[in-house]
């Protein structure tokens, strides 16, 4: 299984628009057999080392991934497209 974290400085956000794919960067490619909310964690945890404070994450419901926010205290947004469906 694959975790992907893409990301964009505050500072870089363009309000006056939607974001783009292409305005991300990616902060973080790594590869499991699994992943567990305390795997993810570790993983955020190498990112803010890196980039500083992560304001808030887009991601689905996933129990690992909800489970990681909660642990590193990363406000969550559903993203609109599993929110919908």
């Amino acid at each position: 299984m694959t975790l992907v974290v893409l990301g964009i400085r505050e500072s870089d956000v363009d309000f006056s628009r939607a974001l783009k794919y292409n305005d991300l960067e990616c902060l973080s490619l790594k590869i499991s057999s699994s992943w567990k909310g305390e795997d993810i964690k570790k993983v955020l945890d190498e990112i803010r080392n890196e980039v500083g404070t992560i304001k808030y994450a887009i991601a689905d419901m996933g129990n690992a991934i909800r489970k990681s926010l909660n642990l590193s205290a990363i406000a969550h947004v559903e993203d609109l497209t599993h929110k919908l469906s």
